[in-house]
């Protein structure tokens, strides 16, 4: 049986494709491309595939990973990772359950940079009527990492201490109020300039890595924990950060690592971990995190929960048109960015 498709659904659609690697954002622009093939138009959709006519997709640093070449691709390719919209399409095999034509969604995906985009049904979540698009496509990548983080890479409760680099930037912000919700103490680390953007979201202890060295941002999280460290470590920033992060983490604590915003962690020798305490290490992937549809449906409605009873807010910073990736890159990647920042691509 065929894909239904809503009426007015057209051939061709703006969109960003890569060609090759783009080291420097400002020349990201010149990859938006106006004659990009609708997925389901030329090409059927798959019996389990949706087709969504975007209203927002969503800018992550993993985005600037693939466009500079950090991470492979293979050209032609297009960006982004997340997207919320309309259903304007539904495979043969896609249950009424999970999303029907009209539907709003968010969902996870490649290729969001685009008026339109198609998602396998096992990672589409239907949109609750009380809750924007904007902000569930907030809560996709980086609610969903901070999420897994604090309940699988080490699950935080009452009685735990971690560690959150770059605190008050977006991923850093919802991990820090998920681990409050979750009854953690939590130590952040920022600049100055945002310290009280990541007191406001929760933070017991602020620690300045633009005032402080290295070795006194462990010491005062070493005096904040009785000598000990903290329970676990988590560590976006990657090269800049991590050795300090590890000497953060008490005997027999986890180092989590999960991104590169200064770049990638060299390799680890072992015998560090032995040297630091016999710690663990992990370099977790949201989609060793996510088993099924069933599975997604409920760490957003997670979220979205802890959305609704205030323990989680989320802050966009900026919501700017298609037209101007190159600028939602740049943001990103100057280490500004208090909050999310959006395309909206209708």
């Amino acid at each position: 049986m065929a894909a239904t498709l809503a009426d007015g659904v057209p051939d061709k659609q703006m969109a960003v494709v890569l060609e090759h690697i783009v080291e420097k954002a400002e020349d990201l622009n010149a990859c938006l491309r106006d004659d990009v093939d609708v997925p389901g138009k030329n090409k059927p959709l798959g019996a389990q595939e949706v087709l969504v006519r975007n209203k927002f997709a969503g800018v992550n640093f993993i985005d600037t990973y693939f466009r500079t070449g950090l991470y492979k691709a293979e050209a032609p390719f297009g960006l982004g990772r997340e997207g919320a919209g309309e259903v304007v399409g539904v495979g043969s095999e896609v249950p009424e359950s999970i999303c029907k034509l009209g539907d709003n969604v968010a969902y996870l995906a490649s290729s969001t940079y685009a008026q339109y985009s198609a998602a396998s049904a096992d990672r589409v979540y239907k949109a609750p009527a009380d809750v924007g698009l904007d902000v569930l496509t907030t809560l996709l990548t980086q609610g969903l990492t901070a999420q897994y983080l604090a309940r699988d890479s080490f699950p935080l409760g009452p009685g735990k201490a971690c560690l959150v680099q770059a605190a008050a930037g977006g991923t850093g912000q919802l991990l820090v109020q998920v681990a409050k919700a979750l009854g953690a103490t939590v130590i952040g680390t920022c600049s100055k300039r945002k310290s009280d953007i990541a007191k406001a979201v929760g933070c017991d202890l602020v620690l300045n890595y633009d005032e402080l060295s290295q070795d006194e941002v462990v010491d005062r999280v070493k005096e904040a924990t009785e000598g000990k460290g903290v329970h676990v470590a988590y560590d976006g920033v990657g090269k800049a950060t991590y050795q300090m992060s590890m000497q953060c983490v008490r005997k027999r604590g986890t180092l989590v690592l999960f991104g590169n915003a200064s770049g990638a962690v060299p390799p680890i020798d072992p015998l560090d971990l032995t040297k630091q305490g016999s710690i663990f290490l992990t370099r977790p992937i949201m989609g060793h995190h996510i088993e099924d549809q069933a599975d997604f449906a409920s760490r957003m409605d997670e979220l979205v929960a802890w959305y609704k009873d205030g323990s989680v807010k989320v802050t966009v910073q900026a919501t700017l048109p298609l037209s101007e990736v190159s600028e939602s890159h740049r943001l990103l990647e100057s280490g500004s960015t208090q909050g999310k920042v959006l395309l909206k691509t209708d």
